[in-house]
C-alpha cells in the first residue's frame, strides 16, 4: 500500500545495501556478501526458500512471510551459538522533518554566501531600502571571513546543535516532526541502514540485530568476522597483511579457491588514501585473473619500478584484480583499474587484437568486466593495490549444504582439575552403495562463548563485567581399525592441540582422509575460572564441514593427564629460533646434570611448552622423568627424585597447578589500560613421576609471558625426600600401580602423575 516491499523481485543483491547514521559497515558489509548466496540469506527469514521457483533450481529468493501484512517479521539470527528466532514490528526509525530540512538548506547557503557561488563579501540589508557593502572583513587581514559570514556560521552551528539534541542520531525526537510532512516516506528517510528500490529487508534485518544486542548503539562498531559468525553460523578466516609470515601469493591462490567455492569475503582497512575510506569494512564481491597480457602492457610500471607488492612479476602476463564493495553505497577507490581510469583501455583495447587475453574468472567463465560508471561504491582494483590499500581479509566458511551441528558443553568449575567436560569423536561415513561419498572432507571445530556486546547498552542478560574465558582443544587420533572401547589416550598415536585463549569464537582445523582411516577424538579445555552469565557455565561447541561426517559423544572423557603427556612430549617442537610463530614451541629450563655426568642421560628435564602464539595466550611447564635412569638408580640401592622451583612472570595471565590457582605476587603496575606485572612461583617436592606442573593461561585481554626460570632445590626449607614411596612405586604390582594411578586421577586430574606411555624418549 505504501509502494515497500520487503524485497523486490529480483531479489537479494549486494548492490541493494546503503549504510545509515550507525557505525556498523562491518554488519553491513558481512550482509552484503551473504546476500549473494541466496541459502544463506534464505535462513535469516523464516518462512522463505532459496531458488526462483518449484523446481529449486538457484535463482532469486523471494520471500514468504505471512505475518509481515500483520506488521510482524521474523528474522533468524546465529545468537551466541545457536540459531534464534528474533521478531520485531515493522516500524522504522526515521528522520524527515520537511521543514527542519527546509531550514537547513536555507541556513546552508546563507552561510555561504550563495549556493552554489565561491567565498563572496557579502552586502549589509538595513531594512529601509539601503544596501551597504559589508566591506573588507578586517583591515588587517582582507582573507578573514567577515562578520556578516561568521554571524551565518554561529546560526547555523547553533541550528545543527538544536536540532541533534532534539532528534539524536541514537535517540527519538521528544516533540515528533515539527511540521506536517508533505511528500511520501522513502527508505531515504530512514534514519539508519536503507535499501535500493524501497526494499525493506536491509533495515529489518538490521533492526533485529539491534534488537538483540539491546540497541542500534550496540552494534555501532565492530569487525566483519563476527557480523560473519552471526549471520551464517560458520567460522571465519581472518589473513593480516602485517602478521609474520603473511604470503600474498598465498592469499591470491587462497582467495581464488575461496571464490570457486563461493564463500563470502570482506576486507578492511586502517587508513584513508585515493578514495578508499580508513577504519572502515568492504565485501568482496567477486575475485579475477586476466592473463595472456602482454609484456607492453606492464612497461610503465615495470620502468618506474612499481608493482610487485604481491610477489607476483611482470613476466607471468596476468592482471589480478578485485572487485570490491562500499556498505555506504558511494566512495570508490580513484586509482588503477577504478570506472573511470584510462588502463581499462589500455587492457581491453590497445592489446586485444596483437595478445587475445583470456579472463579466468573462479566462478564463471564470461570476460566481462563489468563496471557500472557511477558512485555506486562497487569498483576494481588490482591485487598490489588492494594490499597497499586495506590491512586484512575476513573469509568466512559458510560451505554448501549446511553441513553443521552445534552441541551445548560446560566449562569446568573452578576448582576441578579435571579442565574437560565432555569429548566427541569425528569419522567419516562408511560407503554406501549408491550413496555419494567423499575421499576426504574438511572440518573445523569451534568454541563459541557468549558475545560481550551490548552489556552496556542496555542488554539485560549481559553483565557489565561479563568477559570470555580461555578455550583450547587437544585433537587424539587413532586408526579407525582399532577398537577404543575405548577412548583410552594411551591408544591414540598422535596428539595435536590448538589453544584459542580468549577469543569468543576459534576453532581448529582437522582434515579427515579416508585413505588414513583414522578417527579423531576433540576435548575442548580451560584452564583459567569461567565468567559466563549462566549457572551452568555453558559454551557451544560447533562442528562445520564440507561434507556430511559422523560425529557422537564419547560416554566419558579420556584421561587427560596422557593427553597432555603425548602433546608436550611427542606433538611440541624444539625451539630452534625465536622468530618461529607457532604454538607448541618446546624448550629446556631445567635438566639433572648429575644423571648426565653419570649415566650420559639426565634422571629428569623440566619443560617449558609455549603456546602464545597466534593468540594462544597459554604455556605448561611440564617435567619428564626418565624411567631408564631411575629404574638404573634403583637397582643401585640410590633412590633419586627432583625438587625444585618454579618462578614465572606474566602480565594478565593466572596460573594453575594442582593445588588450584595459585596466588600472585605484583612486581610493578602497569600503565593505563595495562595490566600489572605478576609473578607466580611453586615449590615442588620429591617429584618421581612425568606430569603437568603448571599451566600458565590468559586472563585479560593485555597479556605477555615474560620469564620462566626453574632452580633446583627449593628457595626454602622444604621436606625431605620421600624414600619410602619411590621404593614403593617400584615394588608394588602392575595391578597395583594402576589403582594408585586411577586414585591419583581422581584426586588431581590432568596434574596427576604417570608412567610414560611415549615409545621414543631419544629426542628428549
Amino acid at each position: 500500500h505504501s509502494g515497500h516491499a520487503l524485497v523486490s523481485p529480483a531479489g537479494f543483491r549486494a548492490d541493494d545495501l546503503l549504510q545509515g547514521k550507525v557505525g556498523d559497515c562491518w554488519f553491513l558489509s558481512a550482509l552484503a556478501v551473504v546476500a549473494e548466496r541466496p541459502d544463506l540469506i534464505a535462513r535469516l527469514f523464516r518462512g522463505m526458500l532459496p531458488g526462483g521457483g518449484k523446481d529449486g533450481k538457484e535463482g532469486a529468493t523471494l520471500p514468504r512471510l505471512n505475518r509481515y501484512g500483520e506488521g510482524i517479521v521474523e528474522v533468524t539470527l546465529f545468537v551466541d551459538g545457536v540459531w534464534t528466532g528474533v521478531t520485531v514490528d515493522d516500524f522504522l526509525p526515521c528522520l524527515v522533518d520537511e521543514g527542519a530540512e527546509r531550514d537547513l538548506d536555507e541556513a546552508v547557503r546563507r552561510s555561504l554566501g550563495g549556493a552554489g557561488d565561491s567565498y563572496r563579501v557579502p552586502s549589509w540589508d538595513h531594512g529601509d531600502g539601503r544596501v551597504e557593502d559589508a566591506g573588507p572583513p578586517s583591515d588587517f587581514d582582507p582573507f578573514c571571513m567577515s562578520d556578516v559570514n561568521w554571524k551565518e556560521v554561529v546560526e547555523t552551528n547553533e541550528f545543527l546543535c538544536q536540532d541533534k539534541m532534539k532528534k539524536g542520531v541514537f535517540g527519538s525526537s521528544s516533540s515528533g516532526i515539527s511540521r506536517k510532512l508533505n511528500r511520501p516516506v522513502t527508505t531515504a528517510d530512514l534514519a539508519y541502514s536503507k535499501g535500493k528500490h524501497n526494499q525493506l529487508w536491509v533495515p529489518f534485518l538490521e533492526k533485529a540485530y539491534s534488537k538483540v544486542h539491546g540497541c542500534y548503539r550496540a552494534i555501532s562498531g565492530g569487525h566483519i568476522a563476527e557480523a560473519f559468525l552471526d549471520l551464517t553460523g560458520a567460522p571465519t578466516l581472518v589473513y593480516n597483511f602485517d602478521a609474520p609470515g603473511f604470503d600474498p601469493k598465498l592469499l591470491w591462490t587462497n582467495l581464488m579457491r575461496y571464490r570457486q567455492k563461493r564463500l563470502p569475503m570482506g576486507c578492511g582497512t586502517t587508513t584513508s588514501q585515493a578514495g578508499i575510506v580508513g577504519m572502515h569494512a568492504y565485501s568482496i564481491l567477486d575475485v579475477r585473473e586476466v592473463r595472456n597480457i602482454g609484456m607492453e602492457f606492464f612497461r610503465d610500471e615495470a620502468i618506474m619500478g612499481m608493482g610487485n607488492v604481491s610477489g607476483f612479476t611482470h613476466f607471468d602476463g596476468t592482471v589480478r584484480l578485485l572487485r570490491i564493495r562500499n556498505p555506504h553505497g558511494k566512495g570508490e577507490w580513484k586509482g588503477n583499474f577504478s570506472d573511470k581510469s584510462g588502463v581499462w583501455d589500455k587492457l581491453f583495447h590497445r592489446y586485444a587484437e596483437s595478445s587475445p587475453f583470456e579472463n579466468r574468472s573462479a566462478t564463471s567463465t564470461s570476460v566481462s568486466l563489468e563496471r557500472t560508471h557511477k558512485n555506486d561504491g562497487v569498483f576494481w582494483i588490482d591485487y598490489d593495490s588492494f594490499l597497499m590499500g586495506f590491512s586484512n581479509v575476513d573469509v568466512v566458511l559458510a560451505f554448501q549444504g549446511n553441513h553443521a551441528r552445534s552441541f551445548a558443553s560446560n566449562f569446568p568449575a573452578k576448582k576441578c582439575n579435571r579442565r574437560c567436560v565432555r569429548a566427541f569423536e569425528v569419522s567419516l561415513l562408511e560407503i554406501q552403495p549408491g550413496v555419494p561419498s567423499r575421499d576426504a572432507v574438511e572440518l573445523y571445530v569451534m568454541g563459541i562463548q557468549k558475545n560481550r556486546r551490548g552489556a552496556s547498552s542496555g542488554r539485560s542478560d549481559r553483565k557489565v563485567s561479563y568477559k570470555v574465558s580461555d578455550l583450547g582443544f587437544f585433537v587424539g587420533s587413532y586408526r579407525s581399525d582399532e577398537d577404543v572401547a575405548r577412548a583410552a589416550p594411551a591408544d591414540f598415536d598422535r596428539v595435536r592441540g590448538r589453544m584459542l585463549g580468549f577469543r569468543r569464537d576459534g576453532h581448529v582445523r582437522i582434515e579427515i582422509e579416508r585413505r588414513r582411516g583414522r578417527k579423531y577424538v576433540i576435548m575442548p579445555v580451560s584452564f583459567g575460572h569461567p565468567a559466563a552469565t549462566d549457572k551452568d557455565l555453558s559454551f557451544v561447541l560447533r562442528f562445520v564441514a564440507d561434507a556430511p561426517v559422523l560425529i557422537q559423544e564419547l560416554p566419558s572423557v579420556p584421561k587427560l593427564n596422557l593427553v597432555v603427556q603425548k602433546y608436550c612430549l611427542e606433538a611440541s617442537h624444539l625451539n630452534v629460533s625465536c622468530l618461529t610463530r607457532r604454538q607448541g614451541l618446546r624448550r629446556v629450563i631445567l635438566e639433572d646434570t648429575e644423571g648426565i655426568e653419570m649415566y650420559g642421560e639426565p634422571l629428569y628435564r623440566v619443560f617449558l611448552i609455549d603456546c602464545l602464539a597466534k593468540g594462544g595466550g597459554t604455556a605448561f611447564v611440564y617435567i619428564f622423568v626418565n624411567e631408564v635412569v631411575q629404574k638404573i638408580y634403583a637397582d643401585s640401592g640410590s633412590f633419586r627424585d627432583a625438587t625444585f622451583t618454579v618462578e614465572a612472570n606474566c602480565r594478565g595471565m593466572i596460573c594453575r597447578s594442582r593445588e588450584g590457582l595459585l596466588a600472585h605476587e605484583t612486581v610493578s603496575k602497569g600503565k593505563k589500560f595495562e595490566a600489572a606485572w605478576r609473578k607466580y612461583k611453586a615449590e615442588f617436592y620429591n617429584e618421581n613421576q612425568s606430569r603437568l606442573l603448571m599451566v600458565l593461561a590468559q586472563s585479560g585481554q593485555d597479556t605477555q609471558l615474560g620469564s620462566v626460570k626453574c632452580t633446583a632445590g627449593v628457595l626454602n626449607a622444604g621436606k625431605a625426600k620421600n624414600e619410602k614411596s619411590l621404593r614403593t612405586f617400584f615394588t608394588q604390582s602392575p595391578e597395583s600401580l594402576i589403582i594408585a594411578e586411577n586414585d591419583e586421577y581422581d584426586k588431581y586430574g590432568i596434574f596427576a602423575g604417570m608412567k610414560n606411555c611415549i615409545k621414543d624418549t631419544t629426542g628428549l
